[in-house]
């Protein structure tokens, strides 16, 4: 007589099965996880190139959205499972762990549709500030310090039609001693200031990947005004995703409203 397995013998396989499950899912979401996080630091560490880090940042984030989408899938099953509390905190872990390095993703790729292909801005496009003691650092950089001439300077004021010369009424001196205070105080390398010429440079290194964007500023003296110009230029890529943009309107703005307290 042929015999058949009761539901008692079935039940913890199933268990066993389910806990296998949900541990695995959680696990294999951490991991990836990791990788999207490490590709950036690794190249930002020196472990692997630039290339290797944005294969690593694309495969993780693929491998993530399916985690997500089976942490979805599997929300039913976790409810009904015998070890309900552990499966559902192990799904909604994979859930929220997937659904932050996507949006991540998402949001970078935003940053590349919805700005202008440019990794450099200036206020002055006719006569941008030009780097000086910078060169030696940018001396192996992909991208040149010179200005990239009228064709950036369409895309910018396309794009960016706010940035521009500013003067601001108060003398040289204390927009200058104003501006190193404000480098410091954002964490930038000041790699040169020189308050005779008007000329600050200072470069900012950037979360993640480590990326290195100079930033040379020119002050001028009229009449007791200070003109201000402000120039940023990334080392690396053919895009900057709006970073010097931001850059260069977040610092105006700080130094606009510091000058005035």
């Amino acid at each position: 007589m042929e015999t058949t397995q009761s539901e008692s013998d079935l039940n913890p396989k199933a268990s066993a099965f389910s806990s296998w499950y949900f541990a695995t899912l959680i696990g294999l979401t951490a991991l990836t996880a990791l990788f999207f996080v490490l590709s950036g630091y690794g190249y930002n560490w020196g472990v692997w190139g630039l290339s290797t880090a944005f294969f690593i940042l694309r495969i993780s984030a693929y491998m993530l959205i399916v985690f997500g989408i089976a942490g979805l899938l599997s929300l039913w099953f976790a409810n009904r499972s015998r070890n309900r509390g552990r499966h559902l905190t192990y799904t909604f872990l994979t859930i929220a762990l997937s659904g932050t390095a996507v949006g991540v993703a998402l949001y970078w790729q935003a940053q590349v549709n919805n700005n202008p292909f440019l990794h450099e801005i200036s206020t002055d496009t006719q006569n941008p500030p030009a780097f000086d003691a910078i060169l030696d650092l940018r001396a192996d950089a992909p991208n040149p310090p010179e200005y990239g001439g009228e064709p950036v300077a369409m895309l910018q004021q396309a794009a960016f039609p706010d940035i521009i010369t500013i003067v601001l009424p108060y003398p040289k001196q204390r927009v200058y001693d104003e501006a190193v205070s404000l480098i410091g105080a954002r964490g930038w390398d000041l790699a040169a200031g020189n308050y005779e010429t008007g000329i600050i440079e200072a470069t900012e290194k950037l979360p993640w990947f480590g990326f290195k964007d100079d930033v040379v500023i020119r002050l001028v003296s009229d009449n007791g005004r200070t003109i201000f110009d402000m120039r940023s230029k990334s080392r690396i890529g053919g895009t900057d995703l709006g970073v010097n943009a931001r850059r260069v309107q977040r610092f105006m703005a700080d130094l606009k409203t510091n000058l005035s307290d």
